[in-house]
């Protein structure tokens, strides 16, 4: 009807819908990235046109959302700071609130925590404005998320608390819980209490369906990797692998699918999708997914006794944890780095790097590693 009529901001609308109809609410077979992206960029050039903020806005949180999608995290940073100084003139709390939500997301994927907190703490902030409980809900999720990511367990649980009031105030459960069940479950798994970890677990199969299919199970895989359950690892895993359709989704799991071949050495996981998972991660620009693959591939070269290759990979994810200041993931890398020196007849090395990790452990309390870790610089001396 209004084809005729491009200025008219109804059309305007209309564009701008279709691009997150092209990505986002079709079936992934049917979707296409790069007639939404067109669609996206369309709709911000006629809202400038006809000099509608709030247009060029949702335009652009479209062409993020994209990024997001094809996971291209850079590009989707780029496209949400676009969108900030419109924001600012917009002067709108549930703007601000999804602007600094999605910067913080960008920033959490690309491995940039400290700049993902600070968006995110304005997230809230802008929730807490507002007075809108379900925003109250994303922002304390993301925060979770956040600190999990970034192994502080403590400032994680902090904002569990924050997330159940905003729910109590909501007045019924919902599927983000399952962010703040497992996170309470890994950390308790770190911590070594596994009783608390296996009462979360059961906890996490009462939370709500709903949201990506595939996510449920991305949490029930690192829940039972952290408590060294294989076989919950596996059957998650399997189930995630199955539904995880999206590039979004792909980056992610198979991700995971490494890091269990890496722990239960089962290394059909690394031969199907080692090189494409690593590839993928390079291409997001999201340094946690380079890192946990090039772990992962660099314990399967260590254990094929293709050592200098695992050298490599091993020493790429140790520096990426590193900078990323991420001390459980950094002393777990550490640790693998060690045996690599050991199986190189290295030892002095591996002890100055089992002491290292064992550092970080101690620090962490992280109770199973730190009695793994000792038990190899026992084995060190004799």
């Amino acid at each position: 009807m209004l084809e005729d009529q491009v200025n008219h901001p109804e059309y305007v609308k209309l564009v701008i819908a279709r691009a997150s109809d092209l990505y986002w609410l079709r079936p992934e077979a049917e979707a296409d990235y790069a007639a939404a992206e067109e669609s996206a960029r369309e709709g911000y050039r006629l809202a400038e046109t006809i000099g509608s903020l709030r247009d060029m806005s949702a335009a652009l949180d479209a062409l993020a959302g994209i990024y997001w999608q094809t996971a291209n995290f850079p590009k989707m940073l780029e496209a949400t700071e676009q969108r900030t100084g419109i924001v600012e003139q917009l002067d709108d709390p549930g703007e601000r609130h999804d602007l600094f939500g999605m910067l913080a997301r960008s920033h959490t994927f690309l491995g940039n925590y400290t700049e993902a907190q600070r968006h995110a703490l304005a997230s809230y902030e802008a929730a807490m404005k507002s007075r809108n409980i379900h925003y109250l809900m994303h922002s304390a999720d993301d925060m979770i998320i956040l600190h999990m990511l970034w192994n502080k367990w403590d400032d994680a649980e902090a904002w569990c608390r924050r997330y159940e009031e905003a729910e109590a105030q909501a007045g019924r459960p919902d599927v983000l819980r399952r962010s703040v069940v497992a996170t309470r479950a890994i950390a308790a798994a770190v911590r070594g209490d596994l009783g608390e970890a296996r009462r979360r677990a059961e906890e996490f199969e009462q939370v709500p369906s709903g949201g990506h299919a595939w996510a449920r199970w991305y949490f029930a895989v690192i829940m039972a990797l952290a408590m060294d359950d294989t076989g919950a690892a596996r059957a998650a895993l399997t189930e995630g692998l199955r539904l995880a359709d999206t590039p979004e989704a792909k980056l992610p799991m198979h991700s995971l699918a490494l890091e269990f071949a890496a722990q239960a050495q089962e290394w059909h996981y690394v031969d199907e999708l080692g090189d494409s998972t690593l590839e993928r991660a390079r291409r997001s620009g999201g340094r946690r997914y380079m890192a946990l693959s090039c772990r992962s591939l660099g314990i399967h070269r260590r254990e094929h006794g293709r050592l200098d290759e695992a050298e490599v990979f091993l020493a790429e994810a140790s520096e990426l944890f590193r900078t990323m200041d991420c001390p459980w993931e950094l002393a777990r890398t550490l640790r693998e780095l060690a045996l690599l020196r050991r199986a190189q007849k290295r030892s002095d090395d591996a002890g100055r790097l089992l002491q290292e990790a064992l550092t970080h452990f101690e620090a962490l309390q992280a109770l199973p590693d730190i009695e793994r870790t000792r038990v190899l610089m026992l084995a060190e001396t004799t």
